[in-house]
């Protein structure tokens, strides 16, 4: 039987990590992808497909509004530093 508890695109984020511009953004996200390999090698495994690479672009895509992240920083809530009613 196939193991679906496996992470797949771990290269191809790795790809993406290098492709970040902003060195900031880039080591915020890298830490996010070292902590998942981590996880994954202590034997923490999903229950289900991880996709690595939509992880790590999901996780770009939240960290590079460094705007945002510093108003939250500082203590906003997230619908005033976005303006998102979510």
């Amino acid at each position: 039987m196939e193991d679906l508890s496996v992470p797949i695109n771990e290269d191809r984020a790795g790809e993406f990590l290098d492709t970040i511009t902003d060195p900031v953004v880039r080591n915020l996200v890298g830490m996010a992808f070292a902590n998942v390999r981590l996880e994954l090698g202590t034997g923490n495994l999903p229950d289900a497909p991880f996709d690595v690479n939509y992880f790590v672009r999901l996780v770009h895509m939240t960290l590079k509004r460094t705007d945002v992240v510093r108003a939250i920083l500082d203590g906003q809530s997230i619908a005033a530093a976005t303006g998102w009613d979510i």
